[in-house]
């Protein structure tokens, strides 16, 4: 956002030979690039040559433009401006968690009010003051000139920098459609009450169903049920996908059972047989309860350094994370609880004599 800004600022007294605003725009990117290069030595540096990463947002959210492919680029481009209306900015109404981006479903979540006033907005900037236009827009630019060079994802958190900007240009369209086209007082209070109609009753159902909070997790929700079902004698096994979950609640929370926690062996296993076998030194604690807590989440197969959808045998459909284990105690016994919410879930078995 500062290197867009700056940029522009600079390019701008540059032309008009300003040299003292020159000169005082350069003093305040100077400051920008030294704050930079600091975090870039101690943190931003360690991470450059993290192919995973790239590799991670290229598969898994698309958020690499393929300038390189006209239409692909297009539809592309389209979709992340869609995915955009809704996340950060929230002005899409969340009717559902649909990600096809086609259809009367679509019309009615009421995407085609402000995307057609962003371009309104961008327009009249321009005409009016193209340094204002270019200091609110060329940041966007620059991040997907970025994303086309796959070295910044263009995706929900990684746009929500853009929003401030983004939301003056899109107000400044609606104030200049409210100002031509509807000089009647209550035709300009029906299409603002239009426009944010969908955040607000987005933010009602939240407030309403807080289960609606965008990327809810719930850790702490497995983490407890087990804490208020546990018996003393059990045994409780946490699948390394909740080891960070389990980490942080049983310090805040004082979480009353001792846990195992599971090793994190997929990269030098061959197959799901040799996976339990891994797992078998783990498990030996275990084997003399009466009863054993198995905890797991149910999506996360990969952690952050892994490249996702690998190894093949990993990721097989037929075994969700948590389906080995599974098997393996329900031949020891049977499962007597299950609890699951969201991808969080705790199952108790009781193990035969």
């Amino acid at each position: 956002m500062l290197a867009g800004i700056g940029a522009t600022l600079c390019l701008r007294a540059l032309w008009h030979r300003q040299w003292a605003g020159l000169a005082r725009a350069a003093l305040a990117c100077a400051l920008w690039l030294g704050s930079f290069a600091v975090l870039y030595h101690f943190f931003i540096g360690k991470y450059h040559d993290s192919g995973w990463l790239t590799y991670f947002f290229k598969i898994k959210y698309d958020a690499f433009w393929p300038v390189t492919q006209p239409i692909a680029a297009v539809k592309w481009l389209a979709i992340k401006l869609y995915e955009f209306l809704k996340y950060p900015l929230g002005l899409i109404l969340d009717i559902d968690n649909n990600r096809s981006y086609f259809g009367l479903k679509h019309f009615l979540k009421m995407g085609w009010l402000p995307l057609p006033l962003l371009g309104v907005g961008s327009y009249y900037l321009f005409r009016r003051n193209k340094a204002h236009f270019l200091v609110l827009l060329v940041p966007m630019a620059l991040a997907l000139v970025a994303s086309a060079l796959q070295k910044y994802p263009f995706y929900q958190r990684f746009t929500l920098f853009l929003a401030p900007a983004i939301i003056l240009v899109l107000a400044y369209g609606a104030q200049q459609v409210a100002h031509r086209y509807l000089p009647n007082r209550g035709r300009t209070y029906a299409f603002l009450a239009l426009l944010l109609f969908p955040p607000f009753v987005n933010s009602a159902h939240q407030v309403i169903n807080t289960d609606a909070f965008y990327n809810r997790e719930y850790y702490r929700d497995a983490l407890l049920f087990v804490n208020d079902h546990y018996q003393p004698g059990d045994g409780v096994y946490v699948y390394w996908n909740m080891r960070q979950g389990y980490e942080y609640y049983k310090l805040a929370y004082a979480l009353r059972y001792p846990a195992v926690e599971g090793s994190f062996v997929k990269n030098q296993s061959t197959g799901q047989a040799d996976y339990l076998r891994h797992l078998l030194p783990d498990l030996a604690p275990l084997l003399g309860k009466k009863r054993i807590w198995l905890i797991y989440d149910v999506n996360n197969r990969d952690p952050i350094g892994d490249y996702v959808d690998q190894p093949a045998w990993y990721h097989d459909p037929a075994y969700p994370p948590g389906r080995v284990l599974n098997d393996y105690f329900s031949h020891l016994g049977r499962q007597i609880q299950h609890y699951q919410k969201g991808n969080y879930a705790a199952t108790l078995y009781e193990l035969n004599n």
